[in-house]
């Protein structure tokens, strides 16, 4: 009986060897795609903004650059970057009587808790023009809008401040002359990621609707089509990702969690001159220091109404958003386009997202996936935005490239 055992043994353990040899390694493949020359345009989710700015160290864990790592297991060609002097990064933000921008945000214990202070951001970049070491296979801009990507205007540092972006003046190849799509054009590419539209609504949403406007429907549709066009022109592949609800961003859900709350907000419309806070408002994250101090607690300091979004407000936002991400789907599928439905993976952050061990959220600080500016991803964020990149392409293109470790990324830095 026992030789009989170890006869069954060995021969189950033969079987087992020989059914080892004949499975397939993974062999990353670019299948129907050539990745020798990736173009990623977009805006600051795709230049590799985080924690409040751009800087060396968060470019070159961009969401593209991530991307284009992966690519190069399939083939993919160089990558290029046009990177901030290493050590440095650079907001929008002033932060003192100097006129000084704001840098990387920083996680600081103050009065017994935790907050994000910013560091000093380096606005001498600005002034070092590099459009002559083009072309960059990054032309992502922060700040960018749909149609700004076709503007000559948009780095023409002769309109003055405010009136043009020195983030894209900084990479240019001709600033005043050229615009991010053509120079986009002048790397050749095979193959290029689009995730433009968020700023056509955040513009309007940060400033809780008292500036700026959201970019129209037709208009909207007109500026992604001739972009694609373009894009497209010589038969290229590429991605066009959606846009997520800004509910799903802490920005705007951090101190508002859709139950009441006992504040009083500014609103010209009525007779007081103020009125409660609904509980379907939202107070947008920069109000957090102001309302321990009280704000918003009494008629002679109520919320002011850059500070939070009512209700009319969220509803054309949330409108524009759902016909935005209506337009890029029509478009991905009009061009045979991969398609990344960012919408719905934010929207699964609300009840938690597991992956590879860890749950995610879009808790602001401890979610795991936003940066301490509760809008942009942190470095494992846009690990996990890039799988999503990637399940896309894989699935459009037959190819097979390989996902992310997005353990290898980190998160937020505690102090």
């Amino acid at each position: 009986m026992r030789n009989i055992k170890f006869l069954y043994l060995v021969v189950l353990a033969t079987i087992f060897w020989q059914c080892e040899l004949s499975v397939d390694e993974f062999q990353p493949t670019a299948g129907e795609l050539d990745l020798s020359s990736y173009v990623a345009l977009g805006d600051s989710y795709s230049a590799g903004y985080t924690d409040g700015a751009l800087g060396h160290e968060s470019q070159l864990q961009s969401l593209p650059s991530i991307l284009a790592q992966q690519f190069a297991l399939a083939g993919g060609g160089e990558f290029r970057q046009p990177l901030m002097p290493e050590g440095t990064s650079v907001g929008t933000t002033v932060i003192d009587q100097a006129g000084n921008l704001n840098g990387y945000l920083k996680l600081n214990v103050i009065g017994g808790t935790l907050a994000p202070l910013p560091t000093l951001g380096n606005k001498a970049v600005f002034a070092d023009l590099i459009g002559d070491e083009g072309p960059f296979n990054n032309m992502a801009v922060p700040g960018a809008k749909s149609f700004h990507l076709l503007a000559s205007e948009f780095g023409n540092p002769n309109l003055g401040q405010g009136n043009y972006n020195p983030y894209y003046t900084r990479f240019a190849s001709q600033p005043g002359i050229s615009n991010v799509v053509s120079d986009a054009l002048r790397a050749g590419p095979t193959f290029f990621s689009l995730w433009i539209g968020g700023n056509d609504v955040l513009g309007y949403a940060l400033t809780g609707g008292t500036s700026d406007e959201i970019t129209s429907e037709m208009f909207f549709s007109a500026y992604v089509n001739s972009i694609v066009n373009s894009l497209t022109s010589g038969n290229t592949n590429g991605v066009i990702a959606n846009i997520p609800a800004i509910d799903a961003l802490p920005y705007f859900s951090y101190l508002t969690s859709g139950e009441y709350t006992p504040f009083l907000v500014e609103d010209v419309s009525v007779e007081a001159g103020y009125r409660p806070l609904t509980a379907k408002e939202k107070i947008l994250l920069p109000a957090a220091g102001s309302l321990a101090t009280g704000m918003g607690s009494s008629i002679e300091n109520p919320i002011p109404e850059h500070l939070y979004l009512s209700e009319s407000q969220l509803s054309a936002i949330n409108d524009a958003i759902l016909a935005y991400n209506v337009t890029l789907k029509e478009i991905a599928e009009e061009n045979n386009l991969a398609f990344v439905d960012m919408y719905s993976l934010m929207e699964k952050l609300k009840t938690g997202l597991a992956l590879d061990g860890n749950v995610y959220t879009n808790a602001f600080i401890s979610g795991g996936i936003f940066s301490l500016d509760g809008i942009h991803a942190t470095y494992r964020g846009y690990a996990i935005i890039a799988n999503e990149f990637i399940r896309a392409i894989n699935a459009q293109y037959d190819a097979r490239i390989p996902l992310v470790n997005v353990n290898d990324y980190g998160t937020v830095v505690f102090p």
